[in-house]
């Protein structure tokens, strides 16, 4: 058993102050869930790094590339938008997210 352990109570304070709202078996699978990774982390803290030299950076330099090229497609225009929330014109409407 870890020495850190997290109670239904502390993970239903932290769902509560982040607004949200558990069932009991979301609050039980959740503070479960919660324990296994903190257990992990302190499995992680056990472990010898003395000779681990520390990270650089973790930044990728360059992306790998591959070529943009258009392939045929089985699905339809109208299968493709039939599961869309709103359709305008044939196409996707979505938020905007940019000012004029």
């Amino acid at each position: 058993m870890s020495a850190v352990a997290i109670t239904q109570e502390q993970v239903a304070h932290v769902a509560k102050l982040a607004r949200l709202a558990l069932s009991d078996a979301e609050l039980k699978s959740v503070t479960s869930d919660l324990g296994q990774i903190l257990e992990h982390v302190e499995q992680l803290q056990r472990l010898d790094t003395t000779d681990v030299l520390p990270t650089q950076h973790v930044a990728v330099t360059q992306m790998p590339m591959r070529p943009d090229t258009q392939h045929p497609t089985r699905l339809s225009h109208d299968a493709a938008l039939s599961g869309a929330p709103r359709v305008l014109d044939g196409g996707f409407v979505v938020p905007g997210f940019m000012e004029d």
